[in-house]
């Protein structure tokens, strides 16, 4: 995002400088600010396509799951609460802020919560 902003001010100030610089007849004028509104349109576009990728990115990280743990040696299954950009693999932190990290031989089941 920050780089469209970058991208957008270096060619407002390109623009700028261009129009003091030359007086251009009146054909050339046009096209000039039919490419201006082009080009405003589309980093427009691509700011709102960034920021709602952005927010949905937000959202499904914020996303509740379950994640059932069994331990084959003792047959004892574990239920913890945590976020969905909260589980690196062998590791997860529940919504409680708990860091679980798990060995090889335990099975993993992650499921969305139901409510």
């Amino acid at each position: 995002m920050l780089t469209a902003f970058v991208f957008g001010a270096a060619y407002w100030f390109i623009c700028r400088r261009q129009l003091t610089q030359s007086v251009r007849p009146q054909s050339s004028h046009i096209k000039q600010l039919i490419r201006r509104y082009a080009v405003n349109i589309f980093l427009c576009l691509l700011l709102l396509v960034i920021l709602t990728f952005g927010i949905w990115h937000w959202f499904d990280g914020q996303q509740q799951m379950k994640v059932v743990v069994m331990s084959p040696l003792d047959g004892r299954t574990d239920t913890y609460r945590v976020r969905k950009k909260d589980i690196n693999g062998n590791n997860i932190t529940t919504i409680n802020g708990i860091k679980v990290r798990f060995s090889g031989q335990e099975r993993i089941t992650i499921a969305p919560l139901t409510k």
